[in-house]
C-alpha cells in the first residue's frame, strides 16, 4: 500500500493536456501483486517480510493500472488481492459464490468440448445418426432420477462422463431396434447376455427388476408388462438409464456412479461391442453404409417374414426356424450330387455356426436358443457369405436379402 501511495503522490497533477497518459484512470494503482527482484512470487501477502526477504533484497510490487471486471460485473482480483483485502464475511461469501460459478462454467465447458461438432456414429445395420448435444443433455435429464439418491458431487461426475459412454449405448439401441422408438425386453436381454452383463435366461428375473426400478424412478412404471418376453418394451431413454442402474447395482456400491458406468462400459461392452467388430468382417460390412442402405428399404418387409415364421410373442427365432427360412429362401441348399443325409448335416452345421456367430461366438454353456430379429439378420449375412456366390460378401448379402424378398412376395401370393 505504501508503494501505491509513494507512487500516486509522484504522479503528475493539474489537468493533462490530451497528448499525455491519463494515469488518473488506471485502477486507483491499488497492488495487485509482490515479488521479488529474482521473480520469487509473495503469494500470501501476511507473511512477514523478514521471513520472504533477505536483508537489502529488491521488492518489486506490481500496480493494478485498470480495474477488469469478472461475468457478473464485479471487480476481478487477483490470487493475491483476494488474501489481502477480502477479509471480512461478505467477501468471503462473495468469493465462494465466484469460485462455485467458476468451477460450474468449467464443467459446462469440459462437457460441451467432448460434445461438440455433433458425434456421428456409425451402428450396426443401422443408418448413420448424429448424436447432437441436444440428444444427450436431453437423455440426461432421465439419467438423474436413476441416481437422484447420490451426492451432488457424484452426480456432477457422472454427468461429465456420460457423454463419453454415450455413442456406444445409442450404437446397442438401435442396433436391435433398426432406429425405432423402443426396444423388446428379449432384445434387451440379448444386449446384456452378449456384453456378458448378465445371462438372458438365468438372470432374466434380476433383468426384469433392474427395469421395474428403473421405470418407477423416472415415472414410466406401469406402461409396460413383466409376465413375458414379448409385451414389455423400453424407450431409449429407459434403456439408457437401466443400463446406468445396472452399472451401479453390479459394482453393489462399492464406487462411485462414473467408476460404475466406468467398468461397465469398458470391463463388458467395449469387449463385446468394440473389440468384436475390429476383429469380425462380418460385423464391419454390416456397420457399412452400403449395408445400411439395403436394410433401410427392406427391412420393414425382412420383418414382417420372420414374425411369419417366429410366431411366438416373445419374438424371437429358434435355430431350427432359421434353418427352414433359409432353405425355404434357397440361401441353405444341396449341392449337385450331395446325398441327402450328407447335405443335412452340412447345412445344419452351417446354419447352427451361423446362428451363434450372431451370439458372438460364446461357450456353450453361454449359448443362447434363439435370436432376436437383428442377429436373425447378421446370422443371414454370414450364411449368404459361406453359401452364396459373389466376389464380395457385400454382393453375397445382397443375393441374400434378395432371395429372402422373393420369398416373401411368394407367401403373398
Amino acid at each position: 500500500m505504501v508503494a501505491a501511495q509513494q507512487y500516486d503522490i509522484r504522479r503528475p497533477k493539474g489537468r493533462a493536456r490530451s497528448r499525455e497518459p491519463a494515469n488518473s484512470s488506471r485502477g486507483f494503482f491499488l497492488p495487485s501483486g509482490m515479488q521479488s527482484g529474482k521473480g520469487e512470487s509473495l503469494r500470501d501477502p501476511n507473511s512477514k517480510v523478514n521471513e520472504v526477504f533477505a536483508d537489502g533484497a529488491e521488492v518489486v510490487v506490481e500496480l493494478q493500472d485498470a480495474v477488469e471486471v469478472d461475468a457478473v460485473g464485479a471487480p476481478a482480483l487477483s490470487e493475491w488481492q483476494q488474501k489481502s483485502f477480502c477479509v471480512g464475511e461478505a467477501s468471503k461469501l462473495r468469493l465462494a459464490s465466484e469460485a462455485k460459478r467458476k468451477e460450474e462454467e468449467r464443467k459446462k465447458q469440459q462437457r460441451d468440448k467432448r460434445m461438440e461438432m455433433n458425434v456421428t456414429a456409425t451402428v450396426g445395420k443401422m443408418e448413420t445418426i448424429g448424436i447432437s448435444i441436444t440428444n444427450v443433455n436431453y437423455d440426461w435429464s432421465t439419467i438423474v432420477e436413476v441416481i437422484g439418491d447420490s451426492s451432488q458431487k457424484d452426480q456432477d461426475e457422472l454427468e461429465e462422463y456420460f457423454p463419453t459412454a454415450y455413442p456406444i449405448l445409442q450404437e446397442i439401441f438401435d442396433f436391435y431396434t433398426g432406429g425405432g422408438e423402443t426396444m423388446t425386453l428379449a432384445e434387451f436381454s440379448h444386449a446384456l447376455h452378449i456384453s456378458k452383463i448378465y445371462n438372458a435366461n438365468r438372470d432374466l428375473d434380476l433383468i426384469k427388476s433392474n427395469i421395474a426400478k428403473c421405470k418407477k424412478l423416472i415415472g414410466t412404471a406401469g406402461e409396460g408388462k413383466h409376465d413375458d418376453l414379448g409385451d414389455e418394451l423400453l424407450t431409449k431413454e429407459e434403456f439408457l438409464a437401466t443400463m446406468i442402474l445396472i452399472g451401479r447395482e453390479k459394482s453393489r456400491g462399492a464406487k462411485r456412479s462414473t467408476e460404475s458406468i466406468q467398468d461397465l462400459v469398458d470391463g463388458y461392452i467395449a469387449v463385446s461391442w468394440i473389440d468384436a467388430r475390429a476383429e469380425d468382417s462380418v460385423k464391419r460390412m454390416m456397420d457399412s453404409s452400403r449395408v445400411t442402405n439395403i436394410l433401410r428399404e427392406a427391412r420393414p418387409f425382412l420383418r414382417e417374414l420372420y414374425d411369419n415364421y417366429v410366431q411366438n410373442e416373445a419374438g424371437v427365432m429358434t435355430a431350427d426356424i432359421f434353418s427352414k427360412i433359409m432353405k425355404d429362401a434357397g440361401i441353405l441348399t444341396r449341392n449337385p450330387g450331395e446325398r441327402p443325409g450328407d447335405a443335412e448335416e452340412r447345412t445344419s452345421t452351417l446354419a447352427e455356426n451361423c446362428f451363434f456367430g450372431a451370439q458372438g461366438f460364446p461357450p456353450r454353456q453361454l449359448e443362447l436358443p434363439e435370436l432376436v430379429f437383428s442377429e436373425f439378420l447378421e446370422a443371414t449375412c454370414r450364411l449368404c457369405a459361406e453359401t452364396l456366390g459373389g466376389k464380395e460378401n457385400f454382393d453375397k448379402f445382397q443375393l441374400g436379402v434378395d432371395a429372402l424378398m422373393d420369398l416373401k412376395r411368394a407367401s403373398h401370393k
